[in-house]
């Protein structure tokens, strides 16, 4: 049953309240199609639990320029293009994660989705190629590419992830756990791109992982309102845990799991 259908049953299911009293006397007219109050309706079918992890969960990139919502004017032509420019713009994982999100929703249906995981997968490979050029000539690479590699790395975990979500059967989700991993030991201190570990972990239903990245992404969280919000807002919601404290109680007692 589509989450549509499911708001539409539960609505006929609950009494509208009555009407307030010496309330003036109206035309007839279509009842409304939820007439229960906004807290009552989410506990009783909670919409966002019923999807992927990864398409169903806006990330609030604070601010920052991303793509076009789903349903705004964007050629399909131009998705591509302009996620790569918006991914290359910023080192801010919550952009590259909310970017590659709207991206994939854009692009179902069709070879669009394959084209993008292409594109990730190029650019991924170039900057990799990159750091193996500078240390075959003796050198040693900068911090600054070394970062810009474990990021494209990310990008393209997070979108072959996010394209599986979508339906994109040759995702080449293998190394997808491999990659994150070389993502963490690169960029231990990037909260942000913790977080879309977690995802991705949660995602593919590896509590272990998800825990481990999770708890990555919690240990900057108290100083950062805006990843704490992405974090109630995603991971909150799926596991039924209302602050941080529920959150890191959560991730201790399943990151050493077998």
């Amino acid at each position: 049953m589509s989450i549509v259908a499911l708001l539409l049953v539960v609505s006929s299911l609950v009494p509208s309240a009555p009407p307030p009293a010496r309330a003036p006397r109206v035309a007839a007219g279509p009842r409304p199609l939820v007439a229960v109050p906004a807290p009552r309706l989410v506990a009783a079918v909670a919409p966002t639990r019923l999807g992927p992890a990864l398409l169903c969960f806006p990330i609030d990139p604070g601010g920052r320029d991303t793509l076009p919502a789903p349903g705004q004017p964007l050629a399909a032509d131009d998705v591509v293009p302009a996620a790569l420019a918006l991914l290359a713009s910023s080192d801010s994982g919550l952009l590259h994660m909310e970017t590659l999100r709207r991206a994939v929703l854009r692009l179902q249906g069709g070879d669009g989705l394959a084209r993008l995981v292409k594109r990730l997968e190029d650019e991924a490979s170039a900057r990799e190629r990159g750091v193996s050029a500078l240390r075959a000539a003796g050198l040693v690479p900068g911090a600054d590419l070394l970062a810009q590699a474990a990021r494209a790395r990310f990008d393209l975990a997070y979108g072959r992830a996010s394209a599986a979500e979508a339906g994109l059967r040759d995702a080449d989700l293998a190394s997808v756990g491999a990659d994150l991993a070389l993502v963490r030991a690169a960029l231990p201190k990037d909260a942000e791109l913790a977080f879309g570990a977690a995802l991705v972990a949660w995602s593919r239903r590896d509590t272990t992982a998800a825990a481990l990245h999770l708890q990555d992404a919690l240990a900057a969280a108290r100083g950062d309102a805006l990843l704490a919000r992405n974090l109630c807002a995603t991971f909150g919601v799926m596991l039924d845990r209302r602050d941080l404290d529920g959150l890191d109680a959560w991730a201790r007692s399943h990151r050493d799991e077998v």
